[in-house]
C-alpha cells in the first residue's frame, strides 16, 4: 500500500512538472493579432455582415476550417459564376460532401 502511494505521488508530481511547462513558456511566447472581425451582436453563432455583389449577407465564421463554401442556392441567389479549378499540376479540384 505505501509503494502505490508512493507510485500515485510521483506520478502527481511528474504530471504537474510536465503540465507547467507550457505556463512557464507563456513569458517568451508573443500571439500577433492579425486582424479583427466585428461580429452580429444578437447572434448565437459567429456571422459577419459582408457583401457579395450588391448583395448584403451574413457569413458564419469558422476559424478552424480548412476552405469556405456556398450552397448552391446561395450561389444562384447571388448569381455568381461557378467553374472548375485546375491546381498548377493539372489536376482538377472536386469538392464532395458527406453523401459522395
Amino acid at each position: 500500500m505505501r509503494a502505490m502511494r508512493r507510485s500515485l505521488f510521483l506520478l502527481s508530481v511528474a504530471l504537474a512538472a510536465v503540465t507547467a511547462s507550457p505556463a512557464l513558456a507563456g513569458a517568451q511566447c508573443t500571439l500577433n493579432v492579425l486582424t479583427t472581425l466585428q461580429l452580429r451582436p444578437a447572434s448565437y453563432m459567429p456571422m459577419i455582415d459582408a457583401m457579395i455583389g450588391d448583395k448584403r449577407i451574413g457569413l458564419l465564421v469558422d476559424p478552424g476550417g480548412g476552405m469556405s463554401s456556398l450552397t448552391k442556392r446561395a450561389v444562384r441567389e447571388l448569381n455568381l459564376q461557378t467553374g472548375r479549378y485546375v491546381n498548377s499540376d493539372g489536376t482538377i479540384l472536386t469538392l464532395k460532401d458527406v453523401t459522395g
